[in-house]
């Protein structure tokens, strides 16, 4: 029988960088190049990442 939890499968994962203002905005999906993205690129517009995020709670 294999074992189904490898050291491999247990290491922390790095996180993902963040997407782009733009995609997060409208809620799609970013390729998070870090010079442009994508979407940005397809319509010409600016890529910015520098959005803050919302803080939670009241």
């Amino acid at each position: 029988m294999q074992n189904l939890f490898s050291p491999e499968s247990l290491k922390p994962k790095a996180p993902l960088p963040k997407p782009c203002d733009r995609c997060k905005k409208h809620r799609v999906k970013c390729d998070r190049n870090p010079l442009q993205c994508n979407h940005c690129k397809k319509r010409g517009i600016p890529c910015t990442y520098v959005s803050v995020p919302k803080k939670r709670g009241p």
